[in-house]
């Protein structure tokens, strides 16, 4: 169920890497359903656990764990860096998404690919 905002941490987050946050909003799976979708990635361990909607097709499903900085148990003070860290992890991970080859490549190897990218962490 989308919150219906971007979370304050969110904007944050987008903010101090230099990324442009204006028009973005949250997004129920309804609007996705007619929209055939080719690989499927789940965040945090929350939503990898919640039931996915059918997708058109047979999407690749990875997940990639991330903590969801608004619902760690960590100090209040403690939550913007760590949804600036969780922001950083997942810049790395997309930008090394978009170069994989995926015309070059078969599903096992694409979802090993992304597999692999769930492991990359960055300081």
């Amino acid at each position: 169920m989308p919150a219906g905002f971007v979370h304050p941490l969110s904007i944050a987050a987008l903010e101090a890497l230099g990324i442009d946050h204006e028009g973005l909003q949250s997004k129920s799976w309804d609007e996705f359903a007619d929209t055939a979708v080719d690989v499927a990635i789940t965040l945090c361990d929350s939503a990898a656990r919640e039931v996915c909607p059918a997708f058109p097709g047979s999407p690749i499903r990875a997940h990639w764990p991330l903590i969801d900085p608004v619902m760690a148990i960590v100090m209040e003070e403690a939550r913007p860096e760590l949804a600036h860290q969780v922001a950083r992890t997942l810049l790395a991970r997309m930008s090394r998404l978009v170069e994989i080859p995926f015309e070059k490549l078969g599903p096992a190897d694409i979802k090993d690919r992304l597999d692999e990218l769930a492991k990359l962490e960055v300081d």
